[in-house]
């Protein structure tokens, strides 16, 4: 049962980045190719299963765990890039999604150093896990208010855009 719970944790953190390269891709005009994202969610969940086993706090189960966040997170820094939009707001997402994917990089080598425990419960326990799971909210919730920050700054052009013309006479304003 505890590698049910573990693996359907992975496999539903992954889905929500999965899901943030899509909505991305769909605001960026970047879209995912959906084979692509489906056959990297598939297998990314398919070699979680397989490493479970793993001793943790080895650098091969922290390489195998970290990884498909890592790509993720940088796939999506990718759409923004490929889009070519370079407002301020842009970069401000573009290098909260590029801190995101190093902060996965890192774990992979700060778990092995700072010790993430042998077993799942032992990782709870550890200090590792509080300042890992803290820095990873605080850059989900940057990464987010970034994200508002873009689409504010999209509907306010849009209505800057709108009032130059007046509807009615197709003149400006």
């Amino acid at each position: 049962m505890p590698r049910l719970f573990a693996v359907g944790a992975f496999a539903n953190v992954l889905a929500g980045f999965c899901l943030l390269r899509i909505g991305l891709g769909s605001f960026y005009s970047v879209p995912a190719k959906p084979p692509r994202l489906a056959s990297f969610f598939m297998g990314s969940v398919i070699v979680d299963l397989f490493i479970y086993d793993l001793p943790r706090g080895t650098l091969q189960h922290a390489f195998f765990y970290q990884r498909p966040f890592f790509l993720i997170q940088a796939w999506s820094a990718a759409a923004i890039i490929q889009s070519r939009l370079r407002s301020y707001a842009d970069g401000i997402l573009l290098c909260m999604l590029a801190l995101s994917a190093l902060y996965f990089l890192v774990k992979i080598y700060a778990a092995v150093a700072a010790g993430s425990g042998a077993t799942g419960a032992d990782y709870l326990q550890s200090p590792f896990a509080l300042i890992s799971q803290a820095l990873g909210a605080m850059l989900i919730f940057g990464t987010g208010v970034a994200m508002l920050g873009v689409m504010a700054k999209d509907v306010v052009d849009e209505a800057r855009a709108n009032s130059e013309i007046d509807a009615l006479s197709g003149l400006c304003n």
